[in-house]
């Protein structure tokens, strides 16, 4: 059926300079709020790390869908072998805007064609997270 909000879901592309190159790719889905997305307020979730995406707090924890067992069976799953998403009774985007943001961006090397120490990993990544957060409220900025 339909959905109640409308979700986008891309990559923000930051660099590591302004005017620099912007080959780091940090992917996010949007889920828009359900009741006023151009006034409510928007939430980021980062699941912790490293390593960890956000899209399992998306699926597991707040997000506007989930999966259980059932998602696992039945006719349309042994046909397509995709599982069924259910709606989430106690999800945020109800009330706020929701970006779920896949951190560290170093986790995704191959979209990045470069390999950093881990002791630069945690800056880059923070530098990142910002950057993307700066491009994506850019992104969503809404005239009131």
């Amino acid at each position: 059926g339909a959905l109640p909000s409308k979700h986008y879901s891309g990559y923000l592309d930051v660099g590591l300079t302004s005017n620099g190159p912007k080959d780091i790719h940090i992917h996010y889905w949007l889920s828009e709020s359900e009741g006023s997305p151009s006034t409510d307020p928007v939430v980021f979730w980062m699941n912790g790390g490293p390593g960890g995406s956000s899209l399992i707090g998306g699926l597991t924890e707040n997000g506007p869908f989930f999966m259980d067992d059932s998602s696992f069976s039945g006719e349309a799953y042994n046909e397509s072998g995709v599982p069924t998403l259910k709606s989430r009774p106690q999800r945020w985007n109800r009330l706020a805007n929701t970006v779920y943001v896949e951190t560290p961006a170093m986790t995704v090397r191959a979209l990045l064609g470069l390999f950093l120490a881990s002791s630069w990993q945690s800056t880059l990544t923070t530098f990142c997270c910002w950057a993307g957060v700066l491009v994506l409220r850019q992104r969503l900025r809404v005239e009131r």
